[in-house]
Protein backbone atom coordinates (compact mmCIF):
# COMPACT_ATOMS: atom_id res chain seq x y z
CA UNK A 1 0.00 0.00 0.00
CA UNK A 2 1.50 3.25 -0.76
CA UNK A 3 2.41 5.53 1.92
CA UNK A 4 -0.38 8.69 1.52
CA UNK A 5 -2.27 5.38 1.51
CA UNK A 6 -1.20 4.22 4.87
CA UNK A 7 -0.86 7.58 6.60
CA UNK A 8 -5.15 8.27 4.88
CA UNK A 9 -5.94 4.68 6.87
CA UNK A 10 -4.31 5.40 10.42
CA UNK A 11 -5.84 9.23 10.20
CA UNK A 12 -9.21 8.46 9.84
CA UNK A 13 -9.55 4.85 11.45
CA UNK A 14 -13.01 4.09 13.06
CA UNK A 15 -14.38 6.91 10.91
CA UNK A 16 -16.54 6.55 7.94
CA UNK A 17 -14.86 8.13 5.05
CA UNK A 18 -15.07 9.80 1.63
CA UNK A 19 -12.38 9.55 -1.00
CA UNK A 20 -11.20 10.41 -4.40
CA UNK A 21 -8.65 8.88 -6.89
CA UNK A 22 -7.78 11.12 -9.67
CA UNK A 23 -5.96 8.97 -12.31
CA UNK A 24 -7.66 5.51 -12.10
CA UNK A 25 -5.60 3.65 -15.17
CA UNK A 26 -5.79 -0.07 -14.68
CA UNK A 27 -7.79 0.07 -10.82
CA UNK A 28 -4.75 -1.71 -9.15
CA UNK A 29 -3.85 1.44 -6.94
CA UNK A 30 -7.91 2.33 -6.63
CA UNK A 31 -8.48 -1.62 -5.53
CA UNK A 32 -5.67 -1.28 -3.23
CA UNK A 33 -7.62 1.24 -1.15
CA UNK A 34 -10.62 -0.54 -1.35
CA UNK A 35 -9.01 -3.97 -0.31
CA UNK A 36 -7.31 -1.74 2.76
CA UNK A 37 -9.58 0.80 4.50
CA UNK A 38 -12.29 -0.72 5.18
CA UNK A 39 -14.18 2.21 6.71
CA UNK A 40 -14.35 3.67 3.43
CA UNK A 41 -18.08 4.26 2.42
CA UNK A 42 -17.11 5.77 -1.15
CA UNK A 43 -14.61 6.77 -3.37
CA UNK A 44 -14.78 8.50 -6.34
CA UNK A 45 -12.77 7.44 -9.51
CA UNK A 46 -11.69 9.81 -11.84
CA UNK A 47 -10.47 9.31 -15.50
CA UNK A 48 -11.02 10.55 -18.56
CA UNK A 49 -9.92 7.39 -20.43
CA UNK A 50 -8.81 9.62 -23.49
CA UNK A 51 -5.88 7.38 -24.71
CA UNK A 52 -3.89 10.60 -25.65
CA UNK A 53 -0.08 9.24 -24.70
CA UNK A 54 1.25 6.10 -22.81
CA UNK A 55 0.30 7.27 -19.65
CA UNK A 56 -3.03 8.22 -20.40
CA UNK A 57 -5.88 5.02 -19.90
CA UNK A 58 -8.03 4.07 -23.34
CA UNK A 59 -11.35 2.28 -23.49
CA UNK A 60 -9.55 -1.26 -22.86
CA UNK A 61 -7.77 0.35 -19.75
CA UNK A 62 -10.99 1.35 -18.87
CA UNK A 63 -12.55 -2.00 -19.16
CA UNK A 64 -10.15 -3.39 -16.88
CA UNK A 65 -10.75 -1.17 -14.59
CA UNK A 66 -14.03 -1.81 -14.38
CA UNK A 67 -13.14 -5.45 -14.76
CA UNK A 68 -10.53 -4.88 -11.76
CA UNK A 69 -13.28 -2.87 -9.63
CA UNK A 70 -16.50 -4.88 -10.11
CA UNK A 71 -16.46 -6.39 -6.56
CA UNK A 72 -16.37 -2.91 -4.53
CA UNK A 73 -19.33 -1.40 -7.60
CA UNK A 74 -21.27 -0.45 -4.30
CA UNK A 75 -18.61 1.67 -2.82
CA UNK A 76 -17.49 3.60 -6.28
CA UNK A 77 -18.42 6.60 -7.96
CA UNK A 78 -16.79 6.78 -11.60
CA UNK A 79 -16.63 10.25 -12.91
CA UNK A 80 -15.29 9.71 -16.76
CA UNK A 81 -13.55 13.23 -16.99
CA UNK A 82 -10.70 15.23 -16.47
CA UNK A 83 -10.55 16.33 -12.88
CA UNK A 84 -9.50 20.31 -13.39
CA UNK A 85 -13.19 19.78 -15.24
CA UNK A 86 -15.31 18.28 -12.54
CA UNK A 87 -17.42 20.16 -10.51
CA UNK A 88 -19.49 19.40 -7.09
CA UNK A 89 -22.24 18.12 -9.46
CA UNK A 90 -19.75 15.18 -10.32
CA UNK A 91 -18.28 15.26 -6.71
CA UNK A 92 -21.18 15.65 -4.64
CA UNK A 93 -20.22 15.02 -1.13
CA UNK A 94 -17.65 16.10 0.50
CA UNK A 95 -14.27 14.13 0.56
CA UNK A 96 -11.71 13.02 3.49
CA UNK A 97 -9.10 12.51 0.96
CA UNK A 98 -7.97 12.70 -2.54
CA UNK A 99 -5.19 11.03 -4.50
CA UNK A 100 -3.71 12.25 -7.37
CA UNK A 101 -1.43 10.68 -10.22
CA UNK A 102 -3.39 11.64 -13.00
CA UNK A 103 -1.90 14.21 -15.47
CA UNK A 104 1.91 14.54 -14.20
CA UNK A 105 2.29 18.44 -15.99
CA UNK A 106 3.04 21.13 -13.98
CA UNK A 107 -0.31 23.41 -15.17
CA UNK A 108 -2.28 20.46 -14.64
CA UNK A 109 -0.59 19.24 -11.11
CA UNK A 110 -1.49 23.35 -9.89
CA UNK A 111 -5.19 23.08 -11.09
CA UNK A 112 -6.01 19.49 -9.79
CA UNK A 113 -4.28 20.93 -5.81
CA UNK A 114 -6.71 24.32 -6.27
CA UNK A 115 -9.87 21.85 -6.95
CA UNK A 116 -8.68 19.45 -4.18
CA UNK A 117 -8.89 22.03 -1.97
CA UNK A 118 -11.58 23.47 -2.08
CA UNK A 119 -13.55 19.59 -2.39
CA UNK A 120 -11.12 17.98 0.72
CA UNK A 121 -12.78 18.36 3.82
CA UNK A 122 -10.54 20.83 6.49
CA UNK A 123 -8.31 18.46 8.05
CA UNK A 124 -8.20 16.25 4.92
CA UNK A 125 -5.75 14.98 3.18
CA UNK A 126 -4.45 15.79 -0.26
CA UNK A 127 -2.06 13.95 -1.69
CA UNK A 128 -0.49 12.05 -4.78
CA UNK A 129 1.85 10.01 -6.12
CA UNK A 130 5.60 10.53 -8.52
CA UNK A 131 7.08 14.08 -6.22
CA UNK A 132 10.57 12.57 -7.69
CA UNK A 133 9.58 11.77 -10.86
CA UNK A 134 11.55 13.95 -13.26
CA UNK A 135 9.26 13.54 -16.83
CA UNK A 136 7.45 16.71 -17.55
CA UNK A 137 10.36 19.06 -16.09
CA UNK A 138 9.35 17.84 -12.52
CA UNK A 139 5.62 18.96 -12.92
CA UNK A 140 4.35 17.15 -10.11
CA UNK A 141 7.42 18.28 -7.73
CA UNK A 142 7.32 22.31 -8.90
CA UNK A 143 3.21 22.34 -8.75
CA UNK A 144 3.39 20.39 -4.99
CA UNK A 145 6.26 22.92 -3.53
CA UNK A 146 4.75 26.11 -4.65
CA UNK A 147 1.77 24.80 -3.36
CA UNK A 148 3.10 24.17 -0.11
CA UNK A 149 4.94 27.57 -0.30
CA UNK A 150 2.01 29.64 -0.84
CA UNK A 151 -0.51 28.25 1.82
CA UNK A 152 2.31 27.65 4.19
CA UNK A 153 1.19 23.50 4.79
CA UNK A 154 3.47 20.51 6.15
CA UNK A 155 4.53 18.67 2.87
CA UNK A 156 5.53 14.62 3.94
CA UNK A 157 7.02 12.90 0.90
CA UNK A 158 7.92 9.18 1.08
CA UNK A 159 10.83 7.08 -1.01
CA UNK A 160 7.70 5.78 -2.97
CA UNK A 161 7.05 9.18 -4.68
CA UNK A 162 3.93 9.53 -2.56
CA UNK A 163 3.24 12.88 -1.22
CA UNK A 164 0.37 14.78 1.19
CA UNK A 165 -0.45 17.45 3.11
CA UNK A 166 -3.15 17.92 5.24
Amino acid sequence: MRAAIQFVQKKFTGLSIVGAEVGVMQGYNALDILQNILNLRLLYLIDPYLGLCPFDGNEATKYLAKENLAFYDHKICWVYKKFESCTTEDISEPLDFIYIDGDHSYECVKEQLVLAAKLVKKDGVVGGHDFGWTGNDGGVHKAVKEYVNLHEVTLNVRKDGDWWVI
